[in-house]
């Protein structure tokens, strides 16, 4: 008996081991797509910048579409961590603009962080076998959100004379966010199904 507990004892552990280094393989795997995508979305970020926004801030950001893919692929927490990550980054390498730290959270931070969310509400899948990422509309309405109090709290002395300046901010920020919005749905929705095949933790 004791000769057979030993074995079963040495099996367990080799086990445990095995077991061990796979999680320790797949962690290590987890972190190298975070890189990935952060380094994904801070290059289209460049091209982003080539394209005319709007005066005072705001542009229609297809690079959003790395946070929304790493939501999906990776869970909502590597989607946050990619979109925090991604701002902070867009910082170091010097393209992000604010006025302030307030601006630094509702601009950038916030904004990036909570399109990490999309995976939270489950896809809608059709009967031809597409799937609609709604989340991403929810994900895009908290981002909208974040640049609207900015607007309202930080550049309420763009608005015109004589307009409110939170049906100001309003009608400023809400053109580009959905515009981005129907940018990054499409492209989700083209290329998640194939990254699903590639992408596998």
């Amino acid at each position: 008996w004791l000769s057979h507990g030993g074995k079963l004892f040495y099996l367990a552990m080799a086990l445990f081991k095995d077991r061990r280094e796979s999680m320790k393989n797949k962690k290590v795997l987890w972190m190298s797509y975070i890189a990935m995508f952060i380094a994904l979305e801070v290059a289209m970020e460049f091209v982003n910048r080539a394209i005319p926004g709007m005066p005072f801030g705001g542009n229609v950001s297809f690079s959003l579409i790395a946070i929304f893919l790493a939501s999906y692929l990776l869970g909502v927490k590597g989607g946050i961590i990619v979109g925090i990550g991604s701002s902070v980054v867009l910082f170091a390498v010097g393209i992000a603009t604010f006025w302030g730290w307030w601006s630094v959270a509702l601009d950038y931070v916030i904004p990036f962080g909570v399109c990490g969310l999309a995976a939270f509400i489950k896809n809608v899948r059709l009967k031809n076998g597409w799937e609609l990422p709604i989340g991403m509309g929810f994900a895009m309405v908290l981002k909208f959100l974040s640049h609207y109090f900015s607007g309202v709290f930080l550049f309420y002395q763009n608005t015109p004379a004589g307009m409110s300046k939170y049906w100001y901010s309003f009608i400023y920020n809400l053109p580009y966010n959905l515009a981005t919005l129907a940018v990054c749905f499409v492209l989700v929705m083209i290329l998640l199904p194939k990254l699903k095949k590639v992408v596998k933790l």
